[in-house]
């Protein structure tokens, strides 16, 4: 028949890697919409994937509006520039 199983934190960590792949999903949506946006408007792409001063993802400052319609020149958590 079946197995019960009786460890609880089983479902826990199946909702967490859920909730991670989300994220993470999302993150990539967004990096592409801003990789897709420098590219249409033939402007060099200035966001790197982690921010060089905090070390945080640069796109989990922002939208996935302001992604499609604007350039990401900064972090938004330590107020750093990558221009310069």
């Amino acid at each position: 028949m079946y197995a019960k199983i009786e460890n609880k934190s089983f479902s826990t960590s199946v909702k967490d890697n859920r909730a991670d792949y989300e994220i993470k999903r999302y993150r990539d949506e967004k990096e592409k919409a801003q990789h897709d946006y420098c590219l249409k408007a033939g402007i060099p792409i200035f966001m790197p994937k982690t921010c060089y001063s905090c070390g945080k993802n640069v796109v989990d400052f922002y939208s996935l509006s302001e992604c499609l319609t604007g350039i990401l020149t900064g972090c938004r958590n330590c107020n750093k520039s990558f221009v310069s």
